[in-house]
């Protein structure tokens, strides 16, 4: 199910798109343009896209043919198997010597000395004062012990019993369609004994949250939280560039590879998933970062559980096994 959110973006994505085939099939941004015309131009323009451009446009014409027009399902599939169907070797080619794209200098992991150069210069100002140094050091810290993509922080609750060994963070997953998540919530277990320090940093950041998004509701809430994790995300940006003279570097999304990267050294495929908040075992180890080898390090993070009910809601990929594909060689070829 899209979010409200998710269906506007997708809306104003699609019209965009209008505006562009108008302009390249009848030379005039604002001339009418059938539905057909424009499948036809983005179809013809596969190779000048990149996936997640592509991914993107598709899904936009989808919604306007599923919540505008109402088109009955074989319909839809019809007018739009050309931008389903697989690329030709030439499109591929094509796409494979487009231009790095953004997300191609994002940093997905910082290693021990990385992470303390970091912290040490927002903790002592060595890239000039700024009101969001404090939040920023906060929020790494958060971020790393519990793998949050950097929206989600407006809508969590930290849980803890009287008298209980554990707090719970309930997290409401930005992605909560029935394909990407396992369901519209997570919950990340800390235990009191062993993640101290996880969920002391985690309670400091809430607290810059709430302070953050006081007196505030619906979409004047997303509007404020938006623009303040820009404003980290920025001030971010400037100060790893001040540290660092290379390509790739660290963006608020990066603690949530980290927490990935460690979780995915100490926890199986579907637990990791349960704390992600991914309904398949296979997406941490497809999109997300690596733990290190060899005698690099990662910076020590005390790391949650998942909670049962997101396990039991985690779908197990199947994945090729040889010694399976053997038996069953073996077996088929007794019984002839």
């Amino acid at each position: 199910m899209r979010t409200p959110e998710t269906c506007a973006r997708y809306a104003e994505r699609f019209r965009s798109l209008s505006r562009m085939a108008a302009r390249e099939v009848m030379k005039d941004a604002d001339a009418p343009i059938t539905l057909e015309a424009i499948v036809r131009w983005l179809s013809d323009r596969r190779a000048m896209l990149r996936n997640a451009s592509w991914r993107q446009y598709r899904c936009a014409i989808d919604h306007h043919c599923k919540t505008v027009l109402d088109l009955d399902e074989e319909v839809r599939k019809d007018l739009l198997k050309s931008l389903y169907g697989k690329s030709d070797p030439e499109t591929i080619a094509a796409r494979k010597g487009l231009p790095p794209a953004t997300s191609s200098h994002v940093l997905k992991r910082l290693l021990d000395s990385d992470w303390e150069k970091l912290l040490a210069c927002l903790r002592q100002g060595l890239a000039g004062n700024s009101v969001y140094d404090a939040p920023l050091l906060a929020y790494l810290e958060a971020g790393r012990a519990s793998g949050l993509r950097p929206c989600e922080w407006a809508r969590v609750r930290l849980v803890t019993f009287p008298g209980a060994a554990v707090s719970v963070l309930v997290v409401k997953n930005a992605k909560e369609d029935e394909v990407r998540a396992h369901g519209d919530f997570r919950r990340l277990v800390f235990a009191h004994e062993t993640c101290g320090a996880s969920l002391m940093a985690i309670r400091r950041w809430l607290a810059i949250v709430d302070s953050c998004l006081a007196g505030t509701v619906g979409s004047d809430r997303a509007a404020i939280w938006e623009k303040f994790y820009n404003a980290l995300g920025d001030r971010l940006y400037y100060v790893s560039r001040r540290i660092w003279n290379r390509k790739r570097h660290p963006a608020l999304y990066t603690t949530r590879h980290m927490f990935a990267a460690a979780a995915k050294a100490v926890f199986a495929p579907d637990e990791v998933a349960g704390l992600m908040g991914h309904k398949l075992d296979t997406t941490a180890t497809q999109h997300y970062a690596r733990p290190p080898r060899g005698n690099r390090r990662m910076p020590h993070v005390e790391l949650p559980t998942a909670h049962p009910r997101d396990l039991r809601r985690v779908v197990h990929s199947l994945k090729f096994d040889p010694e399976a594909l053997k038996c069953l060689l073996k077996s088929s070829s007794l019984e002839r």
